[in-house]
């Protein structure tokens, strides 16, 4: 899924991105489904879905999210899909939707979103980002503020958020509602990219704390 796509040939002038995060993550759930799987006395019948489910994580999968910009300020955003298995049926997720997986305005910046596409989509978590520039608040205030919005979200299951993020200078920033998690970044000049530290944005609020 591609919003707002740099049409110049002015070439690129930075890359962040969002590289299958998720695999680490995915690979400490596959132990947990394995240990599960083991319990089904039946594999064939109750246990057929769990296994499913844990050869397409070990195969690899995870949502893989770019925001480029050229020489000329142009911003592009894309997104692709997890495809993990099991979905419901029917199911769309955050990324295909413009606003809630990924945005992008020339005028302001970008966001994409990697995680629970549910909350993203809810709270049109890249959209609102963008949209938080637009009314003044610098790049980190306008991520943290969109980050807070998933607070007050109604679901019966809330999960994790990545974030990432650039303004119209080009400036970078990421976030997640999980401690210790990285992005990418890559300017023109660069010959390879550099990991850069999400800043840890809880979902539960600190005591005291409104937002």
């Amino acid at each position: 899924t591609m919003s707002q796509p740099a049409t110049s040939d002015a070439g690129w002038d930075i890359v962040v991105a969002d590289l299958i995060e998720g695999n680490s993550r995915l690979r400490k759930e596959v132990e947990a489904l394995e240990g599960q799987l083991a319990g089904f006395e039946d594999v064939e019948r109750g246990g057929v879905a769990l296994q499913s489910l844990v050869d397409e994580i070990n195969r690899g999968h995870g949502t893989v999210n770019f925001i480029a910009v050229d020489a000329e300020g142009n911003v592009a955003s894309g997104v692709s899909t997890s495809g993990l298995a099991l979905k419901y049926p029917g199911r769309v997720g955050d990324s295909p939707i413009i606003g809630a997986g990924n945005y992008a305005d020339n005028r302001y910046g970008a966001a994409t979103c990697t995680g629970y596409g549910e909350m993203a989509i809810q709270a049109a978590t890249a959209h609102s980002v963008v949209l938080y520039m637009k009314m003044g608040l610098l790049l980190e205030e306008a991520g943290a503020e969109a980050m807070h919005d998933l607070r007050h979200l109604d679901l019966p299951l809330r999960g994790m958020m990545n974030l990432i993020a650039v303004d119209k200078e080009a400036r970078h920033w990421g976030a997640s509602t999980s401690p210790g998690r990285t992005y990418l970044y890559m300017t023109a000049e660069m010959d390879e990219p550099v990991v850069a530290k999400r800043v840890h944005i809880p979902l539960a609020a600190p005591k005291g704390c409104s937002r």
